[in-house]
């Protein structure tokens, strides 16, 4: 997003999809560099109201905004193996928001 100063001021509307600490930058791009760059302080960006349901098998991990990544490892009958369920926003963020949830898996 690029916007002009106005009596030396102007406000940005951001939306971040991952819960995280974060941090803005802002960068003079007239051409003749007038400011200096600046970065805000950290800030924590949390997750929303959990909806849905992330499973994972040995091999996946969770990618926030997007949902899972990696290919599953071969099972082998009768051995037990670790299966993570995640509840997450609607932007596959971890969030605790709902922690009275039961779940089943078979």
């Amino acid at each position: 997003m690029v916007k002009m100063l106005s009596e030396g001021a102007t406000t940005f509307t951001m939306t971040i999809l991952r819960a995280a600490t974060a941090t803005i930058t802002g960068t003079d791009v007239s051409g003749t560099v007038l400011y200096a760059s600046n970065m805000s302080t950290n800030f924590t960006v949390a997750p929303r109201t959990a909806d849905r349901m992330l499973m994972l098998l040995p091999g996946e991990y969770i990618v926030p905004v997007s949902g899972k990544a990696g290919t599953p490892g071969a099972q082998t009958a009768g051995v037990e193996f670790p299966v993570t369920v995640n509840a997450c926003d609607e932007y596959w963020n971890v969030s605790s928001t709902n922690p009275g949830c039961y779940m089943h898996v078979r």
